[in-house]
């Protein structure tokens, strides 16, 4: 099982550098288009926590945001249930 674990995550984290490699693309391709009316341009760090890919805080508040979802999700089920 431990194996399996490692492998896993390991797969995962794989999985999240190619994103943001490509992230890293897509952000050099905005950067690269002409942005008259805005003064300010996202830095990568801003280009990844719109992208849900940033490491740190992103992860505490996507826990919250799961966490409300599930509540909601739950609160739903036992709705459907309460009329049958």
């Amino acid at each position: 099982m431990q194996l399996v674990r490692v492998a896993s995550s390991q797969k995962v984290e794989e999985l999240k550098m190619r994103m943001q490699e490509q992230a890293y693309l897509g952000w050099l391709i905005y950067l690269l288009q002409p942005i008259a009316i805005r003064e300010h341009r996202m830095t990568f760090q801003e280009w990844l926590r719109g992208l849900g890919l940033a490491e740190g805080e992103a992860k505490a508040e996507d826990l919250e945001s799961m966490k409300k979802k599930a509540l909601q999700i739950a609160e739903r089920i036992v709705e459907m249930d309460k009329k049958h």
